[in-house]
């Protein structure tokens, strides 16, 4: 293998015995803390935030330096989606017994993307009308 890297064995195995560096060990230590923070964020925090909660720590890094070893560990953060609530047509009906009079509540509901208007951004009512008689 020495050969192969074209260096003395005597210096292969002295550069293995050598003690850490200070910037490995500074790397490792902010690689466990960097991990603690993301773990604790449900792993949403993407790098800029990691590195505001590392400064409220008060550890001292730079913000490359946390993007660069949450790339190493293979951090990816995962946004939640929006919640968005999906209405049904017993929804409808049960908010509005709750409100209005039983004899106003509709006997029928139906739900359309987009309301169908005239030229002068009118509602047209009959259209809406045909799409419930045919459903």
């Amino acid at each position: 293998m020495c050969y192969w890297l074209q260096v003395s064995a005597s210096g292969f195995f002295d550069w293995r015995r050598r003690p850490e560096s200070v910037t490995v060990r500074r790397r490792t230590q902010l690689a466990g803390l960097i991990e603690d923070a993301f773990r604790a964020s449900d792993e949403t925090y993407g790098y800029r935030r990691i590195h505001a909660q590392l400064n409220r720590w008060g550890v001292a890094c730079g913000l490359e330096l946390v993007r660069g070893i949450m790339r190493e560990l293979g951090l990816q953060p995962c946004q939640p989606r929006p919640w968005r609530a999906v209405l049904t047509e017993q929804d409808v009906l049960d908010c509005l017994r709750n409100r209005i009079a039983r004899f106003k509540i509709p006997r029928r509901v139906f739900f359309v993307d987009a309301f169908p208007m005239t030229g002068s951004g009118k509602i047209q009512k009959y259209l809406l009308r045909e799409q419930a008689q045919k459903e």
